[in-house]
């Protein structure tokens, strides 16, 4: 992907002009509603409950496929 296609790292959906920054799940930006499964992911990190990031980079972008 590159910086200036501005597509979703996640549903390669257009993100818009700046999107989110997708770690640590992706190493890319992502759109808004797949950047609330981003902000999960962190938030669970965070009180020690990380889980697979590759099973939790599956159920994120089934859970948040844009539309």
């Amino acid at each position: 992907m590159s910086a200036s296609s501005n597509q979703c790292a996640i549903c390669d959906m257009p993100y818009g002009r700046y999107g989110n920054n997708g770690l640590p799940l992706v190493d890319g930006r992502v759109c808004n509603t797949c950047n609330r499964g981003v902000i999960e992911f962190r938030m669970d990190c965070a009180y020690g409950e990380c889980k697979d990031m590759t099973d939790t980079e599956k159920r994120v972008s089934a859970q948040f496929k844009c539309m």
